[in-house]
C-alpha cells in the first residue's frame, strides 16, 4: 500500500483526505494537525454518495485534489476516503473462545477479531469499519484488556460498518483513475460525528445527524464507542426541489429562496415578508411572489419526513436507549433557520446544532458545519479504533484491477 503523500520542506508527512458528497467535493491536506491544503468544488457525478457518471465525478474529485495539492504543495501518493454509499449497514454482536489452558493470550484476541470479520462480510458485504465495544469473561462484562487474565469462555463485542460490494469498487475504481491509491476508508457517519460531538457526550450517549445536500448520516455512540450508523437518501436538495415545484421556479430560484427565507421558526412578521420570484419556462419573464409564511409548510413537510425516517432508522437499531440520546445536528442543511428547536420538539429530545472544531490553517471558506465529515476523517483515520488489525497468511497478489481491489479490502482489516 503506498504512503498517505509524500515528505514536505519542513520534514513529516502529508495525510490527504477525500469527502465525496452529493453537493461538494472536499480535499483536505493535513500535515500534524495543520491544514497544508483545501480544495472544494460543486459536485457532480454523485447522488447520495454513490457515483452515477464516473466521468464527471472524476473530473470533479481531480480538481478538488489538484487544489489542494496546489496549496499545500504536496503531490500526493494516497488519500484516505470517507464512504456513505453501497446501502451502508450497521451491526453489533458477539463471538466467544473457550480458553485451552485457562488464560488469556494473544491470540485469543486475534480469533476473536478473525471471526467478528467473517460475520459482518457474511452475504457478500463488504467491511469499512470495525470497532471492539469491549469484552467479557465467564459472564464478567467491560473489561478493556483480558490478556494475562484466567477464565473458561472469553466473549468479545463488536460493531461493523458495511457496504455492498459494487458500489465501493466504483468509489476505488474513481479514486485510481485520479491516480491517487486508496490508504484508507471511514464511514462519513462515523467521520461527521467525530468532528461534530464531544468526547463526553459519546461516552454519555449521543446521536449525530449530518444532514447534507443529497443524504442524511446517522451516528449513535454509547459508553463512547461506536455502535450504530445508518444513511437516509433526503437531505437539503430535496427542499430546494420541494419549493421549486411548488412555486414553479427556476431550481437555483429555489435554492436562493432557501438560503435566504426558509425557516423553521415561525414569526408573526412572516406573513408581511414577501419573496419575488420568476416562474420557469416564461417567454417573458414576470416577476411572482409569496410570503415567507407560505414558505413554512414547504420546508416543514420535507423535513417532518425525513425525521420520520431517522426515527424509524433509530427504533430498528435495537440499541437500547439509543431512542432517546440527545442529538447533535451538523451538516449544510443544520443551518436552517430554527432546525435545532423543531428537531427537539419532533423527535421530543435535546438537540443542539454542531460545528467541528477548528483545524489550524484552515481557509474561511471551509469551516462550518458543512464541514463536519471532511474534519473528521482526519480524526478517524488517527485512531486505530475503527480499523482493527486482523493477522493474514502472506498470499500472491492477484494481477487482475477487480483482484487487486478485493485484495486490498482483505488486508485492510
Amino acid at each position: 500500500m503506498s504512503g498517505l503523500g509524500r515528505k514536505t520542506a519542513g520534514g513529516g508527512e502529508a495525510r490527504g483526505f477525500l469527502d465525496i458528497g452529493s453537493s461538494k467535493v472536499c480535499c483536505l491536506i493535513l500535515l500534524g494537525d495543520r491544514v497544508l491544503g483545501f480544495g472544494l468544488h460543486r459536485s457532480r457525478g454523485i447522488k447520495a454518495g454513490v457515483i452515477v457518471d464516473l466521468d464527471d465525478a472524476e473530473q470533479v474529485v481531480r480538481a478538488a485534489v489538484d487544489e489542494a495539492e496546489r496549496m499545500a504543495a504536496v503531490t500526493l501518493a494516497g488519500i484516505h476516503v470517507g464512504v456513505a454509499c453501497g446501502r451502508l449497514g450497521s451491526a453489533t454482536f458477539k463471538g466467544h473462545v473457550e480458553l485451552d489452558d485457562g488464560l488469556v493470550h494473544r491470540r485469543h484476541l486475534l480469533s476473536l477479531d478473525r471471526g467478528a470479520r467473517t460475520f459482518a462480510e457474511r452475504g457478500g458485504r463488504l467491511l469499512v469499519a470495525m470497532n471492539r465495544i469491549g469484552y467479557g469473561l465467564d459472564g464478567t462484562v467491560g473489561i478493556r484488556d483480558p490478556r494475562g487474565m484466567t477464565g473458561r469462555r472469553l466473549t468479545g463485542s463488536y460493531h461493523a460498518v458495511t457496504v455492498d460490494e459494487t458500489p465501493l469498487r466504483n468509489l476505488l475504481l474513481l479514486v485510481e483513475r485520479c491516480h491517487l491509491a486508496v490508504d484508507g476508508f471511514t464511514p462519513v457517519p462515523l467521520a461527521s460525528a467525530l468532528a461534530a460531538t464531544s468526547e463526553d457526550e459519546r461516552r454519555q450517549g449521543v446521536v449525530c445527524l449530518d444532514i447534507g445536500g443529497g443524504a442524511t448520516t446517522i451516528a449513535a455512540f454509547r459508553h463512547g464507542h461506536f455502535v450504530f450508523a445508518d444513511v437516509v437518501p433526503m437531505g437539503g436538495k430535496h427542499i430546494t426541489l420541494d419549493i421549486a415545484r411548488s412555486l414553479r421556479t427556476p431550481l437555483a430560484e429555489a435554492e436562493r429562496i432557501k438560503t435566504l427565507y426558509a425557516t423553521l421558526a415561525g414569526a408573526a412578521s412572516d406573513q408581511n415578508e414577501v419573496i419575488a420570484f420568476p416562474l420557469a419556462g416564461e417567454a417573458e419573464p414576470a416577476i411572482h411572489h409569496t410570503t415567507r409564511a407560505a414558505l413554512g409548510p414547504i420546508v416543514r413537510q420535507r423535513i417532518d419526513g425525513l425525521l420520520q425516517l431517522v426515527r424509524e432508522r433509530l427504533d430498528r437499531s435495537g440499541l437500547p436507549g439509543c431512542a432517546n440520546d440527545p442529538i447533535v445536528v451538523t451538516g449544510g442543511t443544520s443551518q436552517l433557520l430554527g432546525l435545532g428547536g423543531y428537531v427537539a420538539a419532533v423527535l421530543r429530545r435535546s438537540v443542539r446544532v454542531g460545528v467541528p472544531r477548528p483545524i489550524s490553517g484552515m481557509p474561511q471558506r471551509g469551516t462550518g458545519a458543512s464541514f463536519a465529515a471532511v474534519a473528521g476523517l482526519a480524526l478517524a483515520a488517527a485512531s486505530s479504533e475503527y480499523r482493527l488489525a486482523v493477522e493474514h497468511e502472506p498470499a500472491p497478489l492477484p494481477r487482475s484491477y477487480l483482484g487487486r481491489v478485493g485484495r486490498w479490502l482483505r488486508d485492510s482489516f
